[in-house]
Parts: structure tokens; C-alpha cells; sequence
């Protein structure tokens, strides 16, 4: 399972992280992620309007201390999702600062893949 935020963050996510890098990359991550959600057994809950707005507030919490960025806003939304259904916050070793100990997620365990 994931968020709808998580899943829209990974799609566009750009595959070279290098800043001075000046090639063209333009092979993104949404055919794959598209084909995995296709193959079945993952869910892709829509947040209420509520839930929205609590994630939007812990991403106003990260930004104070300047931990910004789409990916930090998905971390937001898909630790409330984990956290509402009590199931294991799973990132990637990448992904990891979006949960640095400034975020309202640190509380949590997360379980790098």
C-alpha cells in the first residue's frame, strides 16, 4: 500500500540525482511503477480532506527546519497512512532524510528497503 502522494512524487522522480549533471534523462519511473501497480495486490487509498491538511501540517513542521521538498511531503503522507492502519512505514535507504529527527515522523520506526 501506499499514498497517493508517494506515488505521484515517485513517478516524476528524476533517475540521476548528480546537480551538475547537464545530460537529458528522460527515462522516468512511471512505466514501472504503473506496471506494478497493474500486476495487482497493492492498494492506492485516496486521503480524505482531513487527512490532507494533517499532512500538509507535518510538512509545515519539516519545513521550519528546512527539511523540504516533494519527497519530504510524501514521507508526510505515507507516514499518517501507516500510522491510521498501524502497518510498517517502509523507505528507502534515499528516502531516508525525509524522516530526519527535526520531522514529526521520527517518532516512528521506519524499515529501509
Amino acid at each position: 500500500m501506499a499514498s497517493s502522494v508517494a506515488l505521484a512524487v515517485s513517478s516524476a522522480m528524476r533517475t540521476c540525482w548528480d546537480d551538475e549533471c547537464d545530460a537529458e534523462h528522460t527515462q522516468l519511473s512511471a512505466g514501472e511503477l504503473r506496471s506494478f501497480h497493474e500486476q495487482g495486490g497493492f492498494d492506492l487509498p485516496v486521503a480524505s480532506v482531513a487527512e490532507t491538511v494533517t499532512a500538509g501540517q507535518s510538512y509545515a513542521k519539516c519545513a521550519d527546519h528546512r527539511l523540504v521538498g516533494p519527497e519530504v511531503l510524501a514521507s508526510c503522507s505515507s507516514s499518517l497512512l501507516a500510522e491510521a492502519l498501524g502497518a510498517p512505514l517502509l523507505s528507502t535507504g534515499r528516502g531516508a532524510y525525509c524522516y530526519g529527527p527535526k520531522s514529526p515522523v521520527s517518532g516512528r520506526t521506519v524499515h529501509l528497503v
